[in-house]
């Protein structure tokens, strides 16, 4: 079994302008929701609570507007609505600060996951919360990078970390025209952390470490 299994997560970065910011003190200790444009038609929707120990969110309504540019940090809250076949893209945030001009507006990812299936161009990441709810991100690798040039071993089962940005909206061609609305992770770069085998081992030892718990 390998040293260490490295722990899943999904960070996001997100640089952009508010185009809508509003808060609600009714949900729970109070939530903060709104969406900056990450530019090219890229929208990204973010929200935030307050916590136990502080007002984050109502800090943040108290003190942005539309037409600030912004950083965020936060990690993937992508949902699925059975009743609707839908799923809905957010950004579950950490905190903010205010952007510098110079700033490159973007929204980008760094995810650990687990291999569920690659397919062509695409790879199906598995997520699993600390509520174990599992979600699928297909992701396009057909122009990613593999840290250590290790391509023909990541496989099914495999453990990795892959970088990317994300595109949600509407792509503009050459001629301006806009497509019909998209949501695209593109990977730049894969790194192989644990093999199939090592998570594997890793699961039978944690299954048999239960059963003895409870002998």
């Amino acid at each position: 079994m390998a040293d260490k299994i490295a722990n899943m997560m999904t960070r996001i970065v997100a640089i952009g302008t508010v185009e809508k910011i509003e808060y609600n003190s009714k949900i729970g200790k109070g939530i903060v929701k709104g969406t900056i444009n990450c530019g090219s038609n890229n929208r990204a929707s973010f929200t935030m609570f307050n916590g136990k120990e502080d007002t984050k969110a109502k800090d943040m309504a108290d003190n942005v507007k539309k037409g600030d540019k912004i950083y965020i940090t936060g990690q993937d809250n992508r949902t699925y609505s059975e009743e609707k076949d839908t799923y809905y893209e957010d950004i579950m945030m950490w905190d903010w600060r205010p952007a510098d001009a110079e700033e490159k507006s973007r929204w980008v990812f760094v995810y650990i996951g687990d291999v569920l299936s690659i397919e062509d161009s695409t790879l199906n990441l598995k997520f699993i919360d600390y509520r174990d709810n599992e979600m699928d991100f297909p992701i396009d690798i057909s122009n990613a990078e593999f840290k250590g040039d290790n391509q023909e071993i990541v496989k099914e089962g495999c453990r990795i970390k892959v970088k990317g940005e994300i595109f949600v909206g509407r792509e503009e061609d050459y001629y301006g025209d806009l497509s019909e609305f998209v949501v695209k992770r593109t990977a730049a770069q894969i790194e192989l952390l644990n093999t199939a085998e090592e998570i594997a081992a890793d699961s039978e030892e944690g299954s048999s470490g239960k059963d003895e718990l409870w002998s």
